[in-house]
């Protein structure tokens, strides 16, 4: 999990409770989707698109966890003990709080987006 041979708290695997955040924002997608935009008319395509969508996320997640524990690794520090160390990616190294923005902020926006324009809709259109 940490780079060998250093005294700081550096990381270059992601948490999994942050994975486990990704999910359930994008289980909130599907719930906003199905409930403010499944009409009748375009229902199942509406469905097997965003049903799509989430399954290629828990996919990838479990593909990304299968690929930590084979490569040994075991068990993660709490969370406040990894956000308040430093993560190294590919780009380089930077605060695991700003690499943890960085990965909720895009999933975070499109699922809270898409629960706003669902709210709206059935506010705005009676029956919708």
């Amino acid at each position: 999990m940490s780079l060998p041979n250093d005294g700081d708290q550096r990381s270059v695997f992601i948490h999994p409770v942050i994975y486990r955040i990704v999910l359930a924002l994008a289980a909130l997608l599907i719930v906003s989707a199905w409930w403010g935009f499944a009409g009748p008319k375009y229902q199942g395509l509406v469905l097997v698109v965003v049903t799509l969508l989430v399954v290629v996320t828990a996919t990838l997640y479990g593909v990304l966890r299968h690929i930590g524990r084979r490569r040994g690794v075991i068990g993660f520090p709490g969370l406040r003990r990894w956000l308040d160390g430093d993560f190294v990616s590919n780009t380089g190294q930077e605060p695991a709080r700003e690499a943890m923005l960085e990965l909720l902020l895009p999933i975070l926006s499109v699922s809270v987006g898409m629960l706003i324009f669902a709210i709206v809709l059935h506010l705005a259109v009676p029956g919708a």
